[in-house]
This record gives C-alpha cells, sequence and structure tokens, in this order.
C-alpha cells in the first residue's frame, strides 16, 4: 500500500501528516522522503487506512480525469471539471462490503498504476464469524503439571459446597484457566452436571472469552467425557431460551450486564439455572456494574458457585478497605499454591513454568514537574493523569530511545510487545519502528475487532515482530513467543504494571521462553518493580 501512497502528491502527504496528532510534533523538524512518509502514513492508519475518507481522496487524484469521470458514472454521480472536487465527491461515496466504490477503486488503481490493494484494506474483508454454539467431542492428552493438580482439586472441593466462595490466585502464564477448566471437567464427569444447569464464565473482553474456550476446548479433549455444549454470549453473538441447552457459557460482563438491565428472557434464565459463576480478572469484581450482576446472578441461584480468579487479587495498591472488601465477596478464601516456603515466582522459573526477567532501563523525561491539579489526581487515584502521559509521549527523544531499543531487541531475535502511554503514541511509536524495516503494528481501543484480531493472530504467528499497545492487551493475552515486553507507560497501579510484565512471563515448559527481556522506561519507575512483591502484595487481605 505504501507504493501507492508514493504516488500521491507531496503536498497531499505533507498535509495528512499535519493532522495526526503527535506526529506533526515529531517531523516538525524532520524532512523525510516521500516514500518515509508514505510509508508512515500506511503503518499509522493500517488495515483501517481506506476507512478514511480523505485518504481515499488523495489515491483518487493519482488517477487521470477520465478514468475518475468513469468511476462517477458507475456511482451516478454527476460529472465535474475539477480533477480535484470530482475526486473528492467519489470519495464519499458508500465504503462498505455492499457498494460499489471498494472494487472500483481497486480497480482503478490495479489498471491504470499496475498496483495491487490488498483486500485486508477493502471493507469486504473480514474473518470468519465462530458459531454461537459447539459440540465438543473428548480425547485424550497430556496431564497437568502436580502444582496445577493440586490446585485443581482443591478447586474441585470447592466446587462440591453449594454456595461456596474462593479466588484462585496463580502468577500470569502459569495455567489458571487451564487449571480451573481441569477442576470444572471433572466436577461435570462425576455430578452430570450439565444434564439439568449452566456454568457462566464472566470475562471482559471478547479475546478473553475466545481464550476461555479453546481453553475449555482443550481441557474436555484431555479429561472429559461425550459431548458438552459451548455458548458464546458477548459481541454479536445472540442466544435465546428454546436453543440453550445445560452447558457452559462464555460470557462478556458487558453483554450480560445489559441483558440483565434489559431484564431479557435469556439473562432469567441462565441466571435460574446457574450453579457454578466463575469470574475471570477477579480484581475487577468490585466495580460497581460487575458486582451488582454478580450479586443478581447469585441471589436467583442461592445454592450457586462462585470462583474468581486473578494473578493479583486486589482492588490497589493503597486501598486497604477496598482490598478487603474484595476478599470478603470471596468468603475470604484464597486459594494459591505453597512451594515449601519458596517464593512462587522463583519457584516456578526454575521449574520452566515460568521465563526469567532480564530487566533492563533505558532513559525516559527528566525532571518532569506536575501541575497542582496532576499532582491532586495523581493523590486521588494513584495513577497519573492523562496530561502527564500526553507529555511524555510528545517527547522526541524518549520515544527515539524506545522506538531504538525495540529495533535491537528484534535484531537479537526477540518478539516485542510494547505498552504504549496512549492511543496517538501506540499509532506512532508502531509508525516510527515501520521506517526502521522492522515489521510491526499498532492495536488501539479505535481499532475495528477484525483488524485487532488479524494483527493478533499475524503477531503470534510470528508475521509482526513488534505489537505495540495502549488499554488493550494488558490483560488475559496469550502469545508464548514474547521475548521482550517494554513498559513505556508510567503506572502507579501495582495491578497494571504486573498484568504488563506478566505478558512476557510464560517459561520453555509451557511453549515460551526461558527468559524474557522487561525494558522499563526510567520515568515509569514508581516504587515498584519486582514480579515478586507484586505477586505476594495483596496476600495480606486474605
Amino acid at each position: 500500500m505504501k507504493k501507492i501512497l508514493s504516488l500521491v502528491d507531496r503536498k497531499y502527504l505533507d498535509r495528512e501528516i499535519y493532522r495526526i496528532p503527535l506526529a506533526s510534533h515529531f517531523f516538525q523538524n524532520n524532512k523525510l522522503p516521500k516514500k518515509d512518509i508514505a510509508s508512515f502514513i500506511d503503518a499509522y492508519y493500517g488495515f483501517e487506512l481506506l476507512e478514511k475518507e480523505r485518504i481515499r481522496h488523495i489515491l483518487l487524484t493519482t488517477l487521470p480525469v477520465n478514468l475518475l469521470r468513469d468511476i462517477a458514472q458507475k456511482l451516478n454521480i454527476a460529472n465535474m471539471d475539477s480533477k480535484y472536487d470530482l475526486a473528492l465527491l467519489i470519495a464519499s461515496d458508500s465504503w462498505t462490503k455492499r457498494s460499489k466504490l471498494p472494487k472500483l477503486i481497486k480497480a482503478a488503481i490495479k489498471n491504470h498504476h499496475g498496483l495491487l490493494i490488498s483486500d485486508e484494506y477493502l471493507p469486504t474483508h473480514f474473518l470468519t464469524r465462530l458459531p454461537k454454539h459447539e459440540e465438543i467431542v473428548a480425547e485424550s492428552l497430556p496431564p497437568l503439571f502436580d502444582f496445577q493438580l493440586s490446585l485443581s482439586e482443591r478447586i474441585e472441593d470447592l466446587l462440591s459446597r453449594e454456595g461456596a466462595k474462593g479466588m484462585l490466585q496463580m502468577p500470569t502464564g502459569s495455567g489458571k484457566t487451564r487449571t480451573v477448566m481441569h477442576a470444572l471437567i471433572r466436577h461435570i464427569n462425576k455430578s452430570n452436571y450439565l444434564n439439568k444447569s449452566c456454568m457462566i464464565w464472566l470475562a471482559h473482553t471478547e479475546e478473553l472469552c475466545e481464550q476461555a474456550i479453546e481453553s475449555f476446548k482443550r481441557s474436555w479433549l484431555e479429561y472429559g467425557s461425550g459431548i458438552a455444549n459451548v455458548y458464546r454470549l458477548f459481541g454479536s453473538y445472540e442466544l435465546s431460551v428454546n436453543e440453550t441447552k445445560p452447558g457452559i457459557v462464555f460470557a462478556s460482563l458487558q453483554k450480560l450486564h445489559s441483558l440483565r438491565k434489559s431484564n431479557t428472557d435469556i439473562y432469567q434464565h441462565l441466571s435460574k439455572i446457574c450453579r457454578v459463576l466463575i469470574f475471570d480478572e477477579a480484581h475487577k469484581a468490585l466495580a460497581t456494574t460487575y458486582n451488582q450482576l454478580v450479586k443478581s446472578i447469585l441471589s436467583v441461584s442461592n445454592d450457586a458457585i462462585l470462583i474468581g480468579l486473578s494473578a493479583t487479587p486486589g482492588r490497589a495498591q493503597f486501598a486497604d478497605k477496598e482490598n478487603k472488601k474484595l476478599a470478603s465477596e470471596f468468603d475470604n478464601n484464597l486459594i494459591k499454591h505453597e512451594f515449601d516456603g519458596e517464593n512462587s515466582i522463583d519457584h516456578l522459573r526454575k521449574f520452566g513454568v515460568l521465563a526469567k526477567l532480564d530487566r533492563k532501563v533505558i532513559s525516559g523525561v527528566k525532571n518532569l514537574k506536575l501541575a497542582e491539579r496532576e499532582i491532586k489526581y495523581l493523590d486521588t487515584f494513584f495513577e497519573l493523569p492523562p496530561s502527564v502521559l500526553q507529555k511524555l509521549s510528545e517527547d522526541i527523544d524518549r520515544n527515539n530511545r524506545i522506538v531504538k531499543e525495540v529495533v535491537n531487541q528484534v535484531k537479537k531475535g526477540n518478539q516485542c510487545m510494547v505498552f504504549a502511554c496512549g492511543v496517538d503514541h501506540s499509532k506512532i511509536i508502531s509508525s516510527l519502528i515501520n521506517l526502521l524495516s522492522i515489521r510491526t503494528c499498532s492495536i488501539t481501543s479505535d481499532m475495528k475487532k477484525t483488524t485487532r484480531a488479524r494483527y493478533i493472530s499475524a503477531f503470534r504467528n510470528g508475521e509482526i515482530q513488534a505489537l505495540v499497545n495502549y488499554g488493550i492487551l494488558t490483560t488475559g493475552f496469550d502469545a508464548p513467543n514474547i521475548g521482550a515486553v517494554f513498559i513505556t507507560r508510567p503506572t502507579k497501579s501495582i495491578i497494571l504494571y504486573s498484568q504488563m510484565i506478566g505478558r512476557g512471563l510464560r517459561g520453555p515448559k509451557v511453549g515460551g521462553n526461558d527468559k524474557c527481556v522487561l525494558v522499563d522506561v526510567l520515568d515509569n519507575i514508581i516504587g515498584f518493580g519486582r514480579q515478586n512483591e507484586v505477586y505476594d502484595y495483596f496476600s495480606g487481605y486474605w
């Protein structure tokens, strides 16, 4: 796509650069060649490039007026004398899977320039939609590790007691989901559970729901007997009472909250037959919306069992009251494995389940002065305000050092996960890395789900060397090939910090690496940097 963008008049490309937040700030003293500007714009917008009407417009200006008139005629658009205005009018036409414009632009670019627009840039490209209901047939696969089996047995014991509650704590990367799935399936096999009721697995993102489904499927192949009904209830997936048999429902918190708010039949039905409620990333369980949802379900099913999962079972480092309240929501029952007095993280690293961390510090912004309102925000929320993150993201030298170190780690053979300071910062860092011939992409909340899924898949498959993100991949993201984690986002949240580190903790015995490089920007270190301290911090509240 960057070859096609390189055909656009330089003045249009420069104008586009100055529309991009942070980019104009970065490039004001950097006169890049036209091809690099085109490459930057392509990397910044990725597969959603042509979603921008103005990008379609400047691409159309590379075509002769007679070809534009032919396109306009096919779209029933009135002819205009000005080539610029005609291109602008065509670009404003509908850009959807069913509209004519995507195919017409693709054909015109190919016929006139001999260059092909990949289907991934077009609205006609979409990922295969997974079914809302699956039947899983059992086979045999390898067993769990001893410590996982021990914890699974404790969860299984919890499942045998009506109305019981508990929180499972295991380090990120050590197999929390699989451990719980093993206990659930053994319980199903013993009690014939799914013939009369359902289990509900709650997660706060669609990605976490899909990962949980994959884990259940693998575990059912391993330990299950016969057929299990698996249901999707998140995103655009819908269920009705008539089509829902007893089974396990994987639901997003947002979806189930919406169904509860509307008091739908399916919500009432699931609440009535729910006998086990599993809350993934359960340190979020005190959030008002989520807390009301859990209590609503449990109030209908008085004997339902509540199981939480978290690597960091607390709310915040200095929030004693909330930490105690969270513990009480799970009956102060913290389920964790003791390794004969040895620290869990250290033991699992020696065992090869977790990767060893090799920490490297690069300098960030020095002498950052906070305004009075920013200090007040920090004192209130124990987190740096967006204005401070913005200042950091605008620092050119800081960004250059981050980019240089990503390139350095990639050259050493490490796939990199970069946590940025904001949406724009994520896109800028990714685009700058791309300029240095490193395959990278940015994942942010303003991106289409299909695009996000495509990038994540490409990263897992090794097609992308660095994945830059903001606010998306801190929890539940599973990519064992991560060799370096970059924390460029300052935080006072011990939970967020540990979650970011956790993306690179998967060790060699579970398909990961023996060592993971943790790259910390110096202004990011606020009193804690050791994963051991993070893991054990909340134990006292239980």
